[in-house]
């Protein structure tokens, strides 16, 4: 029973502490307010469940904080939940967005597919036969064709070359550019990559300034000092695929290429 009173004073001590400055008008009978704020905390006998029936309005107090503090959390739960919900929407609104805006950007570069850099011309027929001619010739030292050979150099069967590129003339149809770089398309599929080194003047062409009498379109600069004999003797470039058993120059040639 001892033990009985003493939980009862605690939990009366405990309200009491918490509602010390209580006046009588927060409760039902203002001697029993009195009794909560003084006495009862003194007394050993008093009942507890008494009190309480008496002045409901303690256990209003007592529960409605407890109500109201689950309220707020219930609406700091709620408050943080929707900014939650918020920031991952605004997030992801941004994302979606930047994502359009790529896809976006990407499908415009792809439509905007820029034209090639380069032109195919074509060629006349019966042009096989390729000439060539040594690069010694070239004797005006104030031309383009002159600076362009003091960067060429001659490979182990005799052509001259810039970096990876045969040293060529061609017709004004084809170029008349010094250093352009053309591709040689032949109609077995090869591609043999060239630069202009030299000009053909018109009047040895003919009237589509392509094509030289002996049906050459395409004249090879070479050092007549290393270029095999056999090819000296025919006067043809062709005769290096048998001669070196390659497949690159022989055949008829059907596109050149012209990089601008």
């Amino acid at each position: 029973m001892k033990k009985k009173k003493y939980l009862y004073c605690v939990v009366l001590i405990f309200a009491a502490a918490k509602y010390k400055t209580l006046t009588c008008n927060d409760f039902i009978a203002c001697s029993t307010a009195q009794a909560v704020n003084s006495e009862v905390v003194n007394s050993e006998t008093i009942n507890l469940q008494a009190v309480v029936e008496e002045n409901s309005m303690i256990y209003v107090k007592l529960s409605s904080e407890a109500v109201i503090e689950e309220a707020d959390v219930e609406v700091n739960e709620a408050v943080t939940e929707k900014a939650d919900v918020e920031a991952s929407e605004a997030v992801t609104e941004k994302a979606d967005v930047e994502v359009s805006e790529t896809v976006t950007e990407q499908a415009d570069m792809v439509v905007e597919n820029p034209e090639p850099d380069y032109a195919d011309y074509d060629t006349p027929s019966d042009n096989s036969f390729k000439s060539y001619m040594d690069y010694r010739t070239i004797t005006d030292t104030t031309s383009m064709q002159y600076e362009l050979q003091k960067q060429a150099n001659t490979d182990g069967y005799g052509m001259r070359m810039v970096d990876d590129r045969y040293c060529v003339a061609v017709g004004s149809y084809y170029s008349t550019t010094v250093g352009q770089a053309v591709d040689i398309i032949m109609q077995s599929g090869n591609i043999i990559h060239c630069i202009v080194a030299d000009l053909k003047q018109d009047i040895h062409t003919d009237s589509t300034n392509r094509q030289n009498p002996n049906g050459s379109i395409v004249e090879f600069l070479v050092d007549t000092d290393v270029l095999h004999g056999r090819i000296q003797k025919t006067g043809d470039i062709s005769y290096f695929d048998t001669v070196w058993q390659v497949n690159l120059f022989s055949g008829e040639i059907d596109t050149i290429r012209v990089y601008e």
